[in-house]
């Protein structure tokens, strides 16, 4: 039996820290989505949304860590 799929929300952000643009990825659970989401070009930073929840943000490539 095929085990339930989430719909999450990729946000990409833009230089100056809003959204730019937005995808949807269908994934398993969290952690599928998260390594989904390390394989998109992301120069500027993204986040993954699962409704209402943050899932997990990325900092722009290259960054440095606060």
């Amino acid at each position: 039996m095929p085990g339930k799929f989430s719909t999450y929300t990729i946000r990409i952000l833009g230089q100056g820290g809003g959204v730019d643009s937005v995808m949807e990825l269908i994934c398993a659970n969290d952690h599928d989505v998260n390594l989904a989401a390390q394989v998109l070009s992301r120069p500027h930073g993204l986040e993954i949304w699962d409704g209402d929840r943050r899932v997990a943000s990325f900092p722009p490539v290259g960054a440095k860590a606060a």
